[in-house]
């Protein structure tokens, strides 16, 4: 299995569409842009440069293992000027956890952040329209946080091999961490682009401010009898 780089980024200076599809009880799917740089939100997106005057930095984080090690530098979510991360960013640290990387990117454009937290395939979706909003804007790798060699889940039923999705529907979470993954599977079971239908949903992990919404891969796999895997 390849490994995948899980980095952060900071740039010095909706990949989701509106259009939802139903197939199974109340999962709401969602159409990615493509490619990103169509993406509707980026047109309204406020362009800003980072305002540190309030004394403090804010550093998304996303539902991974590896982002732990930020929270224990960091000794929590909130800021504490007398923690490791504080030190040795010169200024206290407030962690958020933003899984929906399209929101990611509009806080980052908007000057609320002047970091990214994404996978290689993540922040490399989003470079070529950050780059085009300006040298301010432009991504610079500064840290690597994890590889991952096949940790990363994928389930599927009523298959015995993966060459066995051919023809079936799987989900994920749209730019998410695990479309890296999806893609290199497909990719390794000799799956072609199109042999196997990709549903994407906004949210990594359930949500509870969806309501009787289903926006999760794993709510969405429970509840969609078509799906035959989710990442």
């Amino acid at each position: 299995m390849r490994k995948f780089l899980r980095l952060s980024v900071c740039a010095v200076g909706v990949l989701f569409g509106s259009n939802f599809q139903a197939y199974g009880q109340g999962v709401q799917y969602v159409e990615p842009s493509r490619p990103y740089s169509s993406s509707a939100f980026l047109a309204d997106a406020g362009k800003n440069k980072v305002d540190l005057s309030g004394g403090k930095v804010t550093v998304p984080l996303i539902t991974w293992a590896a982002d732990g090690v930020t929270v224990l530098a960091n000794g929590g979510l909130a800021p504490d000027a007398k923690s490791d991360l504080a030190t040795a960013m010169g200024l206290p640290v407030e962690l958020e956890v933003i899984d929906q990387f399209d929101e990611q990117v509009r806080r980052y454009l908007a000057g609320d952040t002047p970091f990214l937290r994404g996978t290689v395939g993540m922040i490399s979706l989003a470079a070529e329209a950050l780059k085009a909003a300006g040298p301010d804007f432009e991504p610079i790798v500064v840290m690597q946080l994890s590889w991952s060699t096949g940790a990363d889940g994928f389930v599927a039923k009523g298959i015995r091999d993966l060459s066995d999705l051919k023809g079936k529907s799987i989900v994920v979470q749209a730019a998410g961490p695990h479309v890296d993954l999806v893609q290199v599977l497909l990719e390794d079971a000799g799956l072609k682009a199109g042999e196997v239908d990709v549903r994407f949903v906004s949210d990594i992990t359930y949500n509870p401010a969806a309501g009787d919404k289903v926006t999760d891969p794993a709510s969405a796999f429970r509840a969609d009898d078509s799906l035959a895997g989710a990442a």
